[in-house]
């Protein structure tokens, strides 16, 4: 009998989206470089259709665009924690989302729960996107803010990043981006002190007392001789 081998097929997925990250460093161009090639795909989709594609992007496509570029990076961190919830299952307290009340919306991002259904507020300052801590996608979100906000402080950075998004160890990432800027950094130069002079050969060495004088300059100064309607003279 001849000698069989089974054979087996490995299949190897490569997610092409995290080599992009690598060749961008502003967040408006990434998510434009995302919405163009939604853009493309939906072309090549509809091909033959009579789809008409326009070449301008429309704010939903931009929205899209975000949208994906953030479950990419909730996948990559929360992986444990989207599984769990898919299966709808309780959240272990080890993980670091526990405290947040994590939900899972319907388009597969992880918002935080919070008690503010019944405010008036926008959807985003209800439920914000968490993002995750040492993400590159969470420091390009916190560069732009800090470039629209003309280079603001990392407490004002902070405070608009969470009107829309949710960053673990957000006040750690808003300090980074502020000290990193070089813009910031030449505003606001250290000096270094200079070195003192040193001391004079009179007041070190051994001397008889008197040997060598010295008189300290300070005035002129107002002095008062009595109690009442006496007018000040110089000394």
């Amino acid at each position: 009998m001849p000698e069989e081998h089974p054979i087996k097929l490995p299949l190897a997925a490569v997610n092409h989206l995290d080599k992009i990250l690598q060749h961008y460093s502003s967040w408006k161009r990434l998510v434009r470089a995302i919405a163009r090639l939604n853009k493309f795909v939906k072309f090549r989709r509809a091909k033959g259709r009579g789809a008409n594609v326009t070449q301008y992007f429309m704010v939903s496509e931009l929205r899209s665009a975000e949208k994906i570029l953030i479950k990419r990076a909730q996948a990559n961190e929360f992986s444990l924690e989207l599984l769990t919830m898919r299966k709808q299952r309780e959240i272990p307290k080890c993980i670091k989302l526990k405290g947040l009340r994590p939900l899972l919306q319907k388009d597969g991002l992880i918002v935080v729960g919070g008690r503010l259904e019944n405010a008036d507020l926008d959807e985003n300052q209800i439920h914000p996107n968490v993002l995750p801590a040492k993400h590159k996608i969470t420091r390009l979100i916190f560069e732009d803010y800090h470039q629209a906000l003309l280079h603001c402080g990392p407490q004002i950075l902070l405070a608009v990043v969470r009107q829309c998004y949710w960053p673990l160890r957000g006040r750690i990432m808003a300090r980074s981006t502020v000290t990193r800027c070089i813009n910031c950094v030449c505003a606001k130069p250290r000096f270094e002190t200079p070195l003192m002079a040193p001391l004079p050969k009179q007041r070190v060495q051994m001397s008889r007392p008197f040997t060598t004088t010295g008189v300290h300059f300070a005035g002129p100064l107002q002095i008062q001789s009595g109690i009442r309607r006496i007018t000040t003279k110089k000394a």
